[in-house]
């Protein structure tokens, strides 16, 4: 379809031109339709196919350790792979991840490694407002993923390792600034080079509840005042204007190497660059203009930037503030009938106006991304960028003085310290007052583009009679309401999630909300909730295990509102020791209310009904495993009968087996469960299964129990979440998450 757009476009260009009129639309079409064919190269790159393979390549970057396991993530770079049969590939990049043993050395950035590994192809977005892990490789120039180290062998010969000045570059200038701030330098490290690892969680939490989280990560405000102070000093010297701007580019370009080239770091430069260039060159710009051309030469660059979060925040918030800024602006000058607006009162309202007409013009994006609105950022973002600029200046001024002679940075920064200090003492002061951040679900694409309509009626490039506007912005303003307020399908939905070989379920029965366990790792269940504006009843945990309470903690952390956890009888009793306990201890200083329920208990909403079947309390005896414990739920989905019990073993299944239409099969499918007998007393009409493709082979034998009874499986496997969906007249359907696009 991209070709059929472009070779209609390229005909409308020659209409246009032949017949002498403006052929704006024309090139425009064109370079849409380009676009598309170019981003459609770049987001389906060839694979080798997936297999185990013998690697070598380079280590480029970092290594990152998780903190949760220890798991070691990193970049390879130039990769030459060789499969059982003694075929060749070669990749530019790939992601590897692996668990390192204790006796082995971790290579370093830019040594070679051997060593046999899985490759795998990354996959999209698997659960609804889920993480779409291919996407976000994809922006970073990877396609492909390596998971395992088996035979890891590193080449520790100095002739051979290639080191990156860059990044040791970037960790000696770390590390003056430690020893010059005495180890307090992690906003400044932060703000200049990007490195945000030693920053606490609660510092990032308070600047996310203060709305200025954006000064946490280098983009176009670090690249603007940085901008603006080499600028300085440039006029300072009395440099020419063009030659000055040859030196920006030059300072620019190698702070982009220095942050290794980050995206929002590129963006920035590369925005400040053109909108620069009209001004130094004494040449007149137009400030849409020159936004334009910076778009158009990014998504050329790097097309997949489109579908990024911060692309889309930096472009808007400039947008916001060439736009409605402008607007505020002229209209203050007229209200206030100024003549000279240089004033340091004025610069304050001027500050206030950008920040207010930038927040406004990202809100659609923040509520759709983050699920929340701060007000207070409103109001705070103007003395943060203040602060953020002051900050980063004083951060600059020590750093020759750190690299001369650390004692007199030690004293100069002793100001620079206590300036800090005050400023995440006043942020989180803001943090914590009431209504500082509301949470919020995502809006939905038409009333996004009804708000960025209204946006774009305020503005001055409108050329609309203000009578028309106002009927414009009416009506807008009357959709929008009415798209709140109009009654959605309320149908009884149940969505298992692709989790690997992890459990996390959600049934949904109007504002009711249950979530049955939260996988290892509970990014997508929260993004989901915070998404539908949904807070969690009942959170039940089927047993203690971390592939089903390990979500817990980032759900938690997300701010995901859980009025109740509901663990089995005794579920403390048993003898995990994979962290499981930790994370519900953590889950229980934030107040959250814990109950245990044994056979007989209930919960329920107007449709949907909820009963324990498993475990029963003269049943069970302490360190018994954890899945002995697993609680087997008895569940009514508007008429609709489900049975799942976590990893439940075929030793105690038999004391929860009862008929159902719908069976979730237990511990992921493993042989040792979901048993002949327990399958022929349940009699499912339909069973499903969360586990990974890897986990398939283990679950042959239970595939092979369910085809013999004629059974139909649905599976995860496949990389999608399953929705179950019951209307209120009977009518059921299931499918998976790709076919049936939630969003």
């Amino acid at each position: 379809m991209p070709f059929i757009g472009l070779g209609c476009a390229l005909m409308l260009l020659t209409y246009l031109f032949l017949y002498k009129r403006p052929t704006v639309l024309g090139i425009g079409f064109v370079l849409l339709f380009l676009g598309m064919i170019h981003s459609f190269a770049f987001s389906h790159p060839y694979l080798p196919p997936e297999g185990t393979y013998l690697i070598e390549a380079r280590v480029s970057g970092e290594l990152e350790s998780r903190a949760e396991d220890g798991r070691i993530r990193a970049i390879l770079a130039d990769l030459k792979m060789v499969d059982e049969q003694g075929e060749v590939f070669t990749s530019k990049s790939a992601y590897w991840t692996f668990y390192p043993s204790k006796d082995k050395i971790l290579p370093l950035e830019g040594q070679t490694i051997n060593m046999i590994s899985t490759l795998y192809h990354p996959m999209g977005r698997q659960n609804p407002y889920g993480f779409d892990f291919q996407l976000y490789l994809l922006q970073k120039g990877v396609g492909v993923g390596l998971s395992g180290a088996k035979d890891l062998k590193v080449d520790l010969d100095p002739a051979t390792t290639i080191k990156n000045p860059w990044l040791t570059a970037r960790k000696y200038l770390s590390s003056l600034y430690d020893d010059a701030l005495a180890g307090k330098g992690e906003l400044i490290k932060t703000m200049l080079l990007g490195d945000r690892s030693a920053l606490a969680d609660e510092v990032k939490q308070n600047f996310r509840d203060a709305g200025i989280a954006h000064v946490l990560a280098v983009s176009g405000l670090h690249v603007s005042i940085l901008t603006l102070v080499f600028l300085f000093f440039l006029s300072f010297l009395g440099i020419p204007d063009k030659l000055r701007f040859g030196l920006i580019a030059v300072f620019l370009t190698l702070y982009c190497f220095l942050l290794g080239f980050n995206a929002p770091v590129f963006r920035s430069a590369l925005m400040s660059l053109i909108i620069l260039s009209g001004a130094l060159c004494h040449q007149r710009s137009d400030p849409l203009t020159s936004l334009a051309a910076a778009f158009i030469l990014i998504l050329a660059i790097r097309p997949l930037d489109l579908f990024s979060a911060g692309f889309q925040l930096s472009f808007m918030a400039v947008l916001g503030i060439f736009t409605l800024g402008d607007q505020m602006q002229a209209l203050y000058i007229r209200s206030r009938k100024l003549k000279r607006s240089n004033s340091l009162y004025n610069k304050l309202v001027y500050a206030f106006q950008i920040t207010l007409a930038a927040s406004i013009f990202t809100s659609p994006i923040v509520l759709s991304v983050f699920h929340h609105f701060s007000f207070a950022g409103i109001l705070f973002s103007p003395f943060a960028c203040l602060s953020v600029s002051v900050l980063m200046v004083y951060g600059l001024f020590i750093l020759p003085f750190a690299v001369i002679w650390m004692p007199l940075a030690k004293i100069l920064a002793i100001p620079l310290t206590f300036l800090i200090t005050l400023f995440t003492s006043i942020t989180r002061n803001v943090a914590n007052l009431p209504l500082a951040s509301i949470k919020t679900s995502a809006p939905g694409m038409f009333l996004i583009l009804t708000m960025m309509f209204m946006l774009i009626l305020c503005t001055r490039y409108i050329k609309i009679g203000f009578k028309r506007r106002k009927v414009l912005f009416s009506s807008a303003l009357i959709l929008m309401i009415l798209l709140n307020i109009t009654p959605k399908t309320d149908n009884v939905r149940y969505i298992l999630f692709s989790s690997g070989n992890a459990d996390a379920a959600v049934i949904e029965d109007g504002r009711s909300t249950y979530v049955i366990d939260t996988a290892e790792h509970g990014g997508d269940l929260s993004s989901y909730l915070l998404s539908k504006g949904r807070t969690i009843d009942q959170l039940f945990i089927s047993h203690m295990h971390r592939d089903h309470i390990g979500g817990l903690k980032q759900l938690v952390e997300q701010g995901v509102q859980i009025k109740e956890l509901v663990l089995p009888q005794d579920a403390l009793q048993t003898n995990s020791a994979d962290g499981s306990i930790e994370i519900l201890k953590f889950a229980l200083s934030r107040e959250i209310p814990l109950r245990y329920v044994s056979k007989g208990d209930e919960f329920g909403s107007a449709r949907v009904s909820i009963k324990v079947l498993w475990p029963i309390k003269d049943k069970i005896y302490p360190n018994m495993n954890p899945n002995h414990y697993s609680m087997t739920l008895s569940i009514d989905l508007n008429g609709i009968s489900l049975l799942t019990a976590g990893d439940l073993t075929g030793e105690y299944e038999h004391y929860s087996a009862q008929i159902a239409q719908v069976l979730k099969l237990s511990h992921h499918g493993a042989k040792g469960s979901t048993l002949p007998d327990y399958l022929k007393t349940v009699s499912p009409q339909l069973a499903l299964l969360s586990a990974n493709s890897n986990r398939l082979p283990l679950a042959s034998a239970v595939m092979s129990r369910l085809s013999e009874q004629s059974i139909p499986m649905w599976g995860t496997h496949s990389g999608r979440a399953i929705i179950l969906t019951v209307k209120d007249n009977g009518e059921s359907t299931i499918e998976h998450f790709h076919e049936r696009g939630l969003q």
